[in-house]
């Protein structure tokens, strides 16, 4: 009989699976195939904790992952690989560093102190030397997540503070050689794993040193900031250097979850125009914060929201208009899809995005966020047109060959 793991949070590791695969990875899912897993404690863990919390340990000695990791992490990655049916693309970012390598050993703001600046990069390949003993590759990965929580302002969640400028060279003379000589210089390093306020100066800063540059593969991007802030900085970041990506590696609604907001469509709308604004400004990928939290939006550090609640006393979840608005994209724009421009003489107040498939499919998101109806055309002069009414308060997806 399979075990029946029971994580921290009281729910059974084989029920999440299974919704999993009706949800993310089976037939009919939204077919999820990038993944954030945490390098270590994270403000959705239960207890602050890294993977070598014994002072003075330099040569990582006591290194180890914990039993959140074999337990419930690595089946869970396994079995989701399996349902999916292919690998999935996983990357990781750490919250912090042990306490004993930081300059006031806690949260708050910190940073990591520079005698320990290669046992930080050594870390890193501890890490993913330990999953891959247990038959998980990593795709990518960041050097911080949030770096501006802990730098800028006192953090209330465990983190570990950078600037810009004292990171740049951490990357070009630890971690990008430390990553080359361990045998994961093939990972992609992706900068920031920021809100977009700091952008482009934190790109710019990093690619002005050659050295750290030529370790990075793209920019990580927050989308805390993204009402605030104009989309065309992701356009601006692109052009420092077309050849680096741009990813969205973290989304959350960050407020608490009440019964009578479950199913609130505004905030799937909000969703929506994350994306489609990432989408027309370069941004090649986009990952939402979980895929799924409990009915008190935890465990967690705040009050969260998500695709998925789960209702664990009632052994049911439920799935609200995040995911659905993700699914849309996941579902129909497979990997290696290009981006297409849309050309609009009058777009109705709608929100656009097309895509060009690996099999020459045109996939074209319209997104009605109004509370009336709105009739388009959609003409391809290759292919011909098609008329469209796009209801109120929707979200719809157009595929034709």
């Amino acid at each position: 009989m399979a075990r029946e793991w029971t994580s921290e949070s009281g729910v059974c590791v084989l029920r999440v699976i299974a919704m999993y695969r009706v949800t993310y990875f089976g037939e009919g899912g939204a077919q999820l195939l990038f993944l954030r897993i945490p390098m270590g404690a994270s403000d959705f863990s239960l207890r602050p904790y890294t993977y070598d919390d014994i002072e003075g340990d330099v040569t990582l000695e006591h290194f180890a992952l914990i039993d959140n990791d074999y337990d419930y992490k690595i089946p869970i990655l396994k079995r989701a690989t399996e349902i999916r049916g292919q690998e999935l693309k996983l990357f990781t970012s750490p919250w912090s560093a042990p306490w004993w390598m930081k300059i006031n050993g806690t949260t708050g703001i910190s940073h990591l102190a520079e005698e320990y600046y290669q046992v930080w990069a050594d870390y890193f390949v501890k890490y993913f030397d330990a999953y891959a003993q247990q038959g998980i590759r990593f795709w990518g990965y960041s050097p911080q997540n949030e770096p501006i929580q802990g730098s800028d302002h006192a953090a209330k969640i465990i983190s570990m503070g950078w600037t810009k400028e004292n990171q740049t060279p951490w990357i070009a003379d630890y971690l990008g050689p430390t990553m080359e000589k361990g045998g994961y210089g093939d990972l992609k390093m992706m900068i920031l794993d920021d809100n977009r306020s700091r952008l482009p100066g934190w790109a710019e800063t990093v690619f002005a040193n050659a050295v750290a540059k030529s370790y990075v593969a793209g920019t990580a991007v927050h989308w805390y900031t993204d009402e605030g802030i104009r989309p065309s900085v992701l356009t601006q970041t692109h052009e420092l250097d077309p050849d680096k990506f741009i990813f969205y590696t973290e989304a959350c609604q960050t407020t608490k979850i009440v019964r009578e907001d479950l199913g609130k469509w505004e905030i799937g709308e909000r969703y929506g125009t994350s994306m489609m604004q990432a989408f027309n400004n370069w941004v090649v990928g986009w990952t939402d914060w979980n895929m799924a939290i409990n009915e008190q939006g935890g465990p967690a550090t705040f009050d969260y929201n998500a695709a998925i609640i789960v209702n664990a006393t009632a052994d049911e979840f439920y799935k609200q208009p995040p995911y659905y608005f993700q699914a849309h994209f996941s579902m129909f724009i497979p990997p290696d899809s290009q981006h297409v421009s849309l050309a609009s003489q009058n777009d109705g107040g709608l929100l656009n995005v097309a895509f060009l498939t690996p099999e020459t499919d045109v996939v074209v998101v319209l997104m009605n966020s109004q509370n009336v109806s709105v009739s388009v055309l959609i003409n391809d002069p290759d292919r011909g047109h098609i008329s469209v009414a796009v209801e109120a308060r929707s979200i719809n997806t157009i595929i034709y060959r």
